[in-house]
């Protein structure tokens, strides 16, 4: 029988052709009996003369009849109707839910997708593998082309032409497999022993399948981790010009994880757990992946009952509110993971969508800030065309909210009680209500670096990134700022301020050189006495926590030392708790940001700091690379278009 328009299997009448596979081609049909449009998958009639291949093809429908899952194209029957030959033979079809939309591997070849588009597929996918792991169905061929995106977003794991029931085998079952068929000839093509044993396609094959050794849930784990590797980085994890290159590259080779820096540490490391190549070490369970998943996908609090403190401070005994939980906006979640500490953690799981078109502006000084309580985080964002703005989101709710008339805002701080926001803009020191409000101006503030509020209702703050500035005090009702204490011999500026609870002390950052803050100190006024000391040398953008401890920036990595609240003085070697933390190195600032109940929120350095030099013909359209990953900024293209100036930051100074 010639498949073609119009040509009739049952009650089914062809309408296109929709693709073809190892196992079948599959038509757009539609149904004269329900009214409705249905997936043809005919077996060819030369494979149903085949006892092997017309079993698989029984088996296929089989499957698909114990899994009802709305990520899981629904299987409605199995029809059967003559072939018009004469030896009687057949034809077979499987009658399928009909898909619209494109698939991924479509959709990936016009560009890698976002971290949260990606995020939203991957739920779904382990939602339809769960459920099939847990009735006993290996996918064996889970891939972008058998995964299809509906119109409205909802995902359908396709083609289970290649599952089976699990066995219980282990990865170093012996396997009957010989030689790889022609079907093979394609990376992507199905790989098919001369025995007859369906094992995948070549790029999406766990080592022990291309070790043809038996396989069990982990193999469509290692699937699912190939799946995440493409969608977020354009490519495949293994590639070869040929299956034998791709088979090797599985075995043997590692994926370019270089690919994924952009990708939150928290998924980046679910997908390396996803793809270790020893099965045994592999994640065990899709249920853990959809776990992780849903740790950056979505806010929720959990309890933890951890152990008792140690007692000697170290590495080993970090901040403790601060490995609650961080975030990096700038692309979504990452966890700092604790040791045992005490008393029990809210832990708040967040995403970092900022939405509304926006981007996190990381360029004028602190970006975020967060409420006393943890419960409300504020951020600076910038729409394409549009001034950067205040948005204002309650950790518990998904959708941040743009605050009105905060045009060119920068560096925003909390009143204690968490009801207002204060910020810099145009010359001013401003507040506005978190949940929206009037703008309400404070006082001047040329180009502010940095404000507190203070439990006495009075804001400590920096007014100008101009040396020989000391702090400012004003009532946050507004008034006429009065300076707090005087510049210290050899200090340039007071920068960065934090009041402590019960307004007692202020820790401030004392630069005694604007273009170096590796030099500056961190230190702390006593509001009681007047007497100043010094906590840190060597150090910028210092805070004291309620644990007890005092965190601060030192060549781009966050410290912590132990810290007497009564005493107000650190009692305890600083060990780095944070590897890469994003800072603006010419100002002093960090995009770090902390509460009191044990909440701390930061932008790693690789969020937007460093990346390489991109050029854009306007003909040619985007050139490979010309640098490696750099801090730069200010470019400025020669006249004639054949280089450019950029401002170089090293970490400790701008070169030119």
């Amino acid at each position: 029988m010639k498949m073609r328009a119009g040509t009739r299997i049952g009650p089914y009448e062809i309408v296109a052709s929709l693709g073809a596979g190892g196992m079948g081609e599959v038509w757009r049909a539609h149904d004269s009996r329900l009214k409705r449009d249905v997936a043809l998958k005919v077996l060819p009639v030369a494979f149903a003369a085949d006892p092997d291949r017309l079993a698989r093809f029984q088996r296929e429908a089989e499957v698909l009849a114990t899994l009802n899952h709305p990520n899981i194209a629904a299987i409605y029957g199995l029809e059967v109707a003559p072939a018009g030959v004469d030896d009687g033979t057949d034809v077979r079809a499987l009658v399928l839910e009909l898909v619209d939309g494109e698939t991924l591997a479509e959709r990936v070849a016009r560009g890698p997708l976002s971290v949260a588009d990606t995020l939203d597929l991957a739920r779904q996918m382990c939602d339809a593998l769960d459920y099939a792991h847990e009735r006993g169905v290996l996918h064996r061929d889970f891939k972008p082309s058998n995964l299809k995106v509906t119109g409205n977003g909802q995902l359908k794991v396709l083609d289970f032409g290649l599952a089976k029931l699990a066995e219980r085998v282990t990865p170093d079952a012996a396997v009957d497999h010989t030689t790889i068929s022609p079907a093979a000839a394609q990376a992507r093509s199905p790989v098919i022993s001369d025995t007859g044993m369906l094992l995948g396609t070549a790029a999406y094959m766990s080592p022990e399948q291309a070790r043809a050794r038996g396989v069990d849930r982990r193999a469509d784990i290692w699937a699912f981790g190939c799946t995440l590797f493409e969608l977020l980085s354009g490519h495949r994890p293994f590639e070869g010009e040929s299956v034998t290159d791709v088979l090797a590259a599985v075995v043997s080779q590692e994926p370019r994880w270089d690919r994924l820096q952009h990708v939150p540490p928290l998924l980046r490391d679910l997908i390396r757990r996803c793809l270790t190549k020893d099965a045994k070490a592999r994640l065990r369970d899709i249920g853990d992946a959809r776990h992780d998943l849903d740790r950056c996908l979505a806010p929720a609090e959990t309890s933890s009952s951890i152990g008792p403190v140690t007692q000697r401070f170290g590495r080993r005994q970090v901040l403790p509110w601060l490995a609650a939980v961080t975030f990096a906006l700038m692309a979504a979640v990452a966890l700092v993971r604790a040791p045992s500490i005490a008393p029990p953690l809210r832990l708040v799981q967040v995403t970092g969508a900022v939405g509304h078109g926006a981007a996190l502006d990381l360029n004028q000084g602190p970006a975020i800030a967060l409420s006393r309580d943890g419960a409300r985080l504020v951020f600076v964002a910038r729409a394409a065309g549009q001034p950067r703005q205040l948005f204002v989101r309650i950790l518990e709710q998904l959708n941040p909210i743009a605050l009105p008339d905060t045009a060119n805002a920068m560096a925003p701080f909390f009143s204690p009680d968490g009801q207002w926001v204060a910020f810099f803009s145009d010359g001013k020191l401003k507040k506005v209500p978190a949940a929206g409000g009037a703008v309400v101006v404070v006082c001047d503030a040329p180009n502010g670096r940095g404000g507190s509020w203070g439990d006495d209702d009075a804001i400590v703050f920096s007014p100008n990134s101009a040396g020989g500035i000391q702090l400012q005090r004003v009532p946050a009702t507004g008034g006429s700022p009065t300076p707090v204490t005087p510049l210290a011999e050899g200090e340039s500026a007071q920068r960065w301020p934090q009041v402590l609870p019960g307004a007692r002390a202020i820790v401030f950052t004392s630069a005694t050189n604007l273009g170096n803050y590796e030099v500056a100190d961190i230190a702390l006024l006593s509001l009681a006495t007047g007497e100043r000391k010094t906590l840190v040398r060597g150090g910028y953008f210092g805070r004291v926590t309620p644990s007890g401890h005092l965190t601060f920036i030192r060549q781009g990595r966050l410290f912590v030392a132990a810290f007497d609240a009564e005493a107000l003085q650190v009692t305890g070697e600083p060990v780095p708790v944070l590897e890469s933390v994003s800072v603006l190195g010419n100002t002093g600032a960090a995009q770090v940001a902390m509460a009191d109940n044990g909440t701390a929120v930061y932008v790693p350095a690789s969020a937007g700091d460093a990346a390489p030099l991109q050029w854009l013909h306007r003909t040619a359209g985007l050139l490979p690379e010309r640098s490696t990953a750099l801090d730069w900024s200010s470019p400025r293209i020669s006249p004639d278009g054949s280089r450019v100036a950029v401002d170089i930051f090293d970490g400790r100074q701008t070169d030119l």
